[in-house]
């Protein structure tokens, strides 16, 4: 995408619990591909109410910690430090359980950046293309979560254990959030 002129407006995709240095990767790509960057927060609610057979642990509570708002400070507070200017994104509900709202959170007209490797990914590609939306299949798939280096599961599961690891596999200002606020419980012991 280097050589190509930026999108007006981009969006990635994700349910940041917690944001951790492979979605950070994902998300700068896409900053660098667009003049304003759109992070689409995918389960905002706890409700979770239509689970997709191809990852049905995404609708699991205990996979899903974190409040919308937590999980967008989190990445408000991390992007400006990455590198991404404030004033040049914003953070959104993107309720892609429930499709049909996905137009009363995100712009229509732009393009949405997505990573393709699992069955998972081909469904938020098939919802994208079903409702009539521009989308970009990035070719960083396996750099992106090709391996299991960074998985929002392992930095839950080294939380949930105490193992003071976790903090190598998110953004210093993910682990400085997360402690300064309390949420390391939260996610030990989601409610």
């Amino acid at each position: 995408m280097k050589s190509q002129a930026k999108v007006p407006v981009g969006v990635a995709l994700g349910r940041f619990q917690p944001f951790h240095l492979g979605h950070l990767q994902y998300v700068k790509l896409v900053a660098e591909s667009c003049q304003f960057l759109v992070v689409g927060i995918t389960n905002p609610g706890r409700d979770l109410e239509r689970p997709h057979e191809s990852s049905p642990h995404r609708a699991r509570l205990k996979a899903n910690p974190l409040s919308f708002y937590e999980r967008a400070r989190l990445i408000s507070v991390t992007l400006p430090q990455e590198g991404v200017k404030e004033g040049d994104f914003m953070v959104v509900p993107f309720p892609l359980e429930n499709p049909e709202k996905i137009r009363q959170y995100a712009p229509v007209d732009a393009s949405y950046f997505l990573p393709v490797f699992d069955d998972w990914g081909r469904e938020k590609l098939r919802v994208l293309k079903q409702l009539d939306l521009r989308v970009v299949v990035l070719d960083i798939a396996m750099q992106y979560h090709g391996s299991t280096k960074y998985q929002a599961t392992d930095v839950r599961a080294r939380i949930a254990r105490g193992d003071e690891s976790w903090k190598s596999f998110v953004p210093p200002a993910v682990a400085c959030y997360l402690e300064s606020y309390q949420l390391i419980e939260k996610i030990r012991q989601p409610c």
